[in-house]
């Protein structure tokens, strides 16, 4: 992704002098922090790299989804903020001016001085005072992949000083970055670890409880449109909502796909590939498969299942005619593309 060319605009009253090769060794930095940081660790790491270059007191990174009209959030990571601050913000976020003037122009940072723009006493007093958020830069972008806002949002106290006109546009080239090397971060040490298996024609993605997509490859999204044509948003088809609230493994075998899923922290991470003609045996023939594949003969599989060896062969038989194939290694190198 090419740099922002308004980042060069970075230096006068903003301080920050060669602005954009600090940007590009900011954006450079940031993708090297999602290969190596921990995602548990990787936010905060990003907003300390940012502040090192547009100096602020604190933040939000916020994930948010429109939905009937209404704008819901669905996650927030907080910098060097107390945790009582999401407690006092909850009882009044419908009264957020910030937030919407930020949300109604995605892709721009907007630059705000808190006190002239919210005349709530209430707001003033218990957010803006009580937390320092005097001074703002918020910068809304939406993720085309899976329908979900991000918000990064930074602020001084009242000391200040004010955001620049060159740090609003530093932080506005910058942006975009730190959404792109999250999805990356996120990829690499949760989705990855997860797929042990190797298999190429697995596509994975990461959701919540609620079924709201956090991040995705666009072959998943692919896999999901084979099975429900017209499925688009945020949110996961229905047919997959039901089991991902229970916040469990599973695994769904529809018309074209499967997608399997995992809990991993505080999120489901899920592998979707085309159905495969092994996924139409019944129980009893894949639990005969399986053991047929890892090389244990007739008698040893009969012993493992409680059954005879003459039940064994003629399941085998069966599951050679269903499939198409004709012995044991074109079975398990069926299995080994789907497992």
């Amino acid at each position: 992704m090419t740099i922002d060319s308004t980042c060069a605009d970075m230096h006068g009253a903003s301080g920050l002098i060669g602005g954009e090769e600090r940007c590009d060794e900011l954006a450079l930095s940031l993708y090297r922090l999602a290969r190596a940081e921990a995602a548990s660790d990787f936010q905060d790491r990003c907003f300390a790299a940012l502040q090192a270059q547009v100096p602020f007191d604190s933040g939000f990174w916020s994930h948010v989804v429109q939905e009937d009209g209404r704008v819901h959030l669905v996650s927030n990571w907080r910098f060097q903020l107390p945790p009582e601050v999401e407690g006092i913000w909850a009882g009044l976020e419908e009264r957020d001016v910030v937030g919407r003037l930020a949300f109604a122009t995605p892709g721009r940072t907007v630059n705000i001085v808190a006190r002239r723009l919210i005349h709530d006493p209430e707001l003033v007093e218990r957010i803006i005072e009580a937390f320092g958020l005097e001074y703002v830069l918020s910068t809304c972008l939406l993720d085309p992949l899976t329908s979900m806002f991000h918000s990064v949002t930074l602020f001084r106290g009242a000391s200040g000083p004010a955001f620049t006109e060159g740090e609003r546009r530093f932080v506005e080239g910058i942006t975009p970055h730190l959404l792109e090397a999250l999805g990356v971060n996120r990829l690499i040490h949760l989705l990855e670890t997860q797929q042990s298996t190797g298999i190429a024609n697995y596509a994975t993605a990461a959701c919540d409880g609620d079924a709201l997509l956090y991040v995705a490859r666009p072959q998943f999204l692919d896999m999901l449109r084979l099975e429900w044509p017209d499925w688009h948003g945020a949110r996961l088809p229905p047919a997959l909502r039901e089991d991902l609230r229970r916040g469990r493994a599973f695994t769904y075998r529809g018309r074209a796909v499967v997608v399997r899923c995992t809990p991993v922290h505080e999120l489901l991470w899920l592998r979707a590939r085309p159905k495969a003609p092994v996924d139409d045996l019944a129980p009893r023939e894949l639990e005969v498969a399986r053991l047929s594949a890892d090389g244990r003969t007739n008698k040893a599989i009969a012993r493992a299942l409680g059954i005879s060896p003459f039940t064994v062969r003629n399941q085998l038989t069966s599951i050679y005619d269903k499939l198409g194939i004709t012995g044991r290694t074109e079975l398990a190198a069926l299995l080994a593309a789907t497992d």
